[in-house]
């Protein structure tokens, strides 16, 4: 289980701070971490020097409180494309966990644009995106697993990064951990045949052992969580990922998802989209995501050069 040491909170100039900066100053109180309270000016009219001037000064009024209440806090203001300047900022400062409250007409947005959309596909860091309904404390949290993706049972995989930051969030905040698995008959056929398994009976028994598989998988990523979360409820259906997470969520009432996403850019994340995007759009309540080593690996070297790039033309533009 995680502590986090470091925690940027996103703010909007335009929207009235709540229950973010609150759950976010739990959040760092909690596991003793430093807070970082980020806007960000796209280029053109907004970098302007007095709108600049005036957004600081915001930023520096939100953070006077909390800093004269004992949390160490501190507030940037960012210029450039939104997700691009944070992405950038969280390798230069190395936060491990980045908080924001969900963009106003997203659902309308996706799957083609959109702040949060971008953040949880290209932001090195896990990103929590909150809901304004989704305030309440102790939490009920949902982790949304995929063990017979190919993830091994041993908890190293991004099923082991899901549970380890569901378990985590639960020792901070208090409240229940709910384990989800969506699981399709046509999928696990097809996994079949990818596999050279030819002679796999697909009758009437292929969905009785893909369920006796399933539940074997689940139960052989729990011990690899703290003791905390054994006692987790796990929920094992059939169906479309985005479709079940969902109605799991809404039985469950629950306040938190926890589930892991790709890193796609460029025209690949366009057309290919996500599920925790998916999920986002449907539920009322907060999203947490998080990338395997692999992806925050790749995301991070995809930053930098991003950041060279923006470096190289920047001297170019200097010379002439």
């Amino acid at each position: 289980m995680r502590k986090f040491r470091s925690i940027l909170l996103i703010t909007d100039h335009r929207t009235p701070m709540s229950s973010d900066l609150s759950r976010a100053v739990e959040i760092a109180r909690a596991s003793g971490a430093t807070l970082t309270l980020v806007d960000v000016a796209r280029d053109g009219n907004e970098v302007i020097d007095v709108i600049l001037d005036d957004r600081r000064r915001a930023l520096e009024e939100l953070s006077l409180p909390l800093s004269e209440q004992g949390l160490e806090v501190e507030s940037r203001l960012l210029v450039g494309d939104s997700v691009e300047a944070i992405s950038r900022e969280v390798e230069r400062a190395g936060h491990d966990l980045v908080m924001k409250l969900v963009e106003s007409g997203a659902e309308a947005s996706w799957p083609y644009n959109g702040t949060d959309f971008r953040l949880t596909r290209e932001c090195p860091a896990p990103v929590w995106i909150f809901k304004p309904s989704s305030t309440r404390s102790p939490l009920r949290i949902l982790a949304a697993l995929d063990p017979s993706s190919g993830a091994s049972s041993s908890g190293d995989g991004l099923d082991r990064e899901i549970l380890d930051m569901a378990a985590s969030v639960r020792a901070l905040t208090g409240g229940e951990i709910h384990i989800v698995h969506a699981w399709s008959l046509s999928r696990e056929i097809l996994r079949q045949v990818s596999r050279g398994d030819r002679e796999a009976d697909f009758a009437d028994s292929l969905e009785n052992r893909a369920r006796i598989s399933l539940q074997r998988a689940v139960k052989g990523v729990l011990p690899a969580i703290t003791a905390d979360a054994v006692g987790a409820h796990i929920n094992i259906c059939e169906g479309e990922p985005v479709e079940v997470i969902s109605e799991v969520a809404r039985r469950e009432q629950i306040d938190l998802i926890v589930m892991g996403t790709v890193a796609r850019t460029g025209m690949a994340g366009l057309v290919v989209g996500n599920t925790a995007e998916k999920v986002l759009a449907r539920v009322d309540c907060s999203l947490l995501t998080t990338k395997s080593k692999d992806d925050s690996r790749k995301e991070k070297a995809a930053v930098e050069s991003r950041a060279e790039t923006d470096r190289l033309e920047s001297k170019r533009t200097v010379r002439q």
